[in-house]
């Protein structure tokens, strides 16, 4: 499993106050070229992280077939699954309420690491993933 050191170091962490938080990541395939099943770390949510939404956008294209899954560590796709990544630069893809098995509203009552999964081997292309969570004071009360 590939797990990009390089790339945490671009996570940016914003706390928006309330308790409200929106964390993003950029993986450039120029600087690590992903391989068939390998998995980026894009950041950790903390004890009582409620998810509120992912999304991802393709900020330069792959240079041939590569399709991500994003979840965390115990289910791959969790909030979203078979984004295309060989497609125009701009496309956003979002977690959708009912068609995704963790959209909106995933609680976490232990710590967990949120990854892309990528299914393909590139070099060139470049992608955008973002997240924001809620912290609930009632953590040993959530169910995940």
């Amino acid at each position: 499993m590939a797990n990009l050191e390089k790339q945490k170091n671009k996570a940016i962490f914003k706390d928006l106050g309330n308790r409200l938080f929106f964390v993003e990541n950029v993986i450039d395939y120029a600087v690590e070229p992903p391989t068939a099943a390998d998995t980026y770390a894009l950041w950790d949510v903390p004890v009582g992280a409620v998810v509120l939404n992912q999304s991802t956008e393709v900020l330069v294209d792959a240079s041939g077939a590569l399709t991500v899954e994003v979840g965390d560590e115990d289910t791959a796709a969790l909030f979203d699954t078979g984004i295309d990544l060989n497609t125009t630069a701009g496309t956003w893809y979002s977690t959708t309420k009912g068609t995704d098995a963790g959209a909106l509203g995933n609680a976490y009552p232990v710590k967990k690491e949120i990854r892309a999964t990528f299914n393909n081997t590139v070099t060139t292309g470049k992608a955008y993933f973002c997240m924001t969570y809620a912290v609930s004071d009632f953590a040993s009360d959530l169910v995940a």
